[in-house]
């Protein structure tokens, strides 16, 4: 099947799961269900039951389960109901009380928990393949910014969740990472990780900043214009303005809603 999952609208996602084998193959195509299974005791090839969900060795007769270690291990919603969240959620097309009322859910948690499985895959994603950006000829902007910080000194004080944010000017891939701490003991091994050798790097005024130079990068200040770093501060713009949107953001769940905005930054034909 020659299909191009960035071109469906939502009325084609529809069609596709209109009953239970059009999702089952849909889902295969997607890579969320397996497309053979060989049998555990004989290893030969089983033969799926489209009406009990499992697959069957015609010569053991023994059974699997089709959704066993993939997406839908444990997943109490249907198919259907899962793919077509996932479409709405990757388009940003819906609102939470849209959610509840276009799948008939009744408990706003489950639309909750689903969307953070939904950037826990975004983070996943980026666990396995982390971004590396520079190398020689390419320049990058890096700055530190605070997350929360406690408006005109008055409120409780809040604890400030430090972001590493980087750009590569060249091929404009960025990164954002929060921190521990803003110092150069946590920040230099995440450059090291994330930067390639020979990169010119351009930050602001800061002092722990001056030592690049010894771990192989060409370093640039502009501690009046603070030009040098327009690009990476307009990136951490957006993502500013997207967790104001939410209200703020549960410190636990930081490291995924940053995963998720890179996600959609990486690949913004899938939203």
């Amino acid at each position: 099947m020659d299909l191009n999952v960035n071109d469906l609208a939502y009325s084609d996602v529809i069609m596709k799961t209109r009953s239970e084998e059009s999702t089952i193959n849909f889902c295969r195509h997607l890579g969320l269900l397996r497309g053979h299974v060989a049998c555990r005791r004989c290893r030969r090839q089983m033969a799926f039951d489209i009406n009990g969900n499992r697959w069957r060795c015609n010569r053991c007769r023994r059974t699997a389960s089709d959704h066993k270690g993939t997406f839908f291990s444990n997943v109490h919603l249907s198919k259907d109901t899962v793919i077509r969240f996932m479409y709405l959620w990757c388009k940003q097309y819906c609102r939470q009380v849209d959610f509840q009322h276009e799948f008939r859910i009744t408990s706003s948690s489950t639309v909750v928990e689903w969307k953070n499985l939904m950037r826990g895959v975004c983070l996943e994603h980026f666990i396995r393949n982390p971004v590396v950006i520079g190398g020689v000829g390419h320049t990058v902007e890096i700055v530190e910014c605070v997350r929360v910080r406690s408006k005109y000194h008055r409120a409780r004080r809040a604890v400030h969740e430090w972001v590493f944010g980087a750009i590569d000017i060249e091929t404009t891939e960025g990164l954002v990472i929060p921190v521990a701490n803003p110092d150069a003991a946590t920040v230099f091994p995440l450059i090291q990780q994330r930067i390639l050798p020979d990169t010119t790097i351009m930050s602001d005024m800061w002092i722990e900043f001056n030592n690049f130079q010894q771990i192989g990068y060409t370093h640039f200040v502009d501690p009046v214009a603070h030009a040098a770093t327009n690009h990476i501060k307009s990136v951490w713009q957006r993502a500013k303005q997207a967790h104001k949107k939410r209200y703020g953001t549960h410190r636990q769940l930081q490291s995924t809603y940053l995963a998720e905005f890179m996600w959609r930054r990486k690949f913004p034909g899938d939203t």
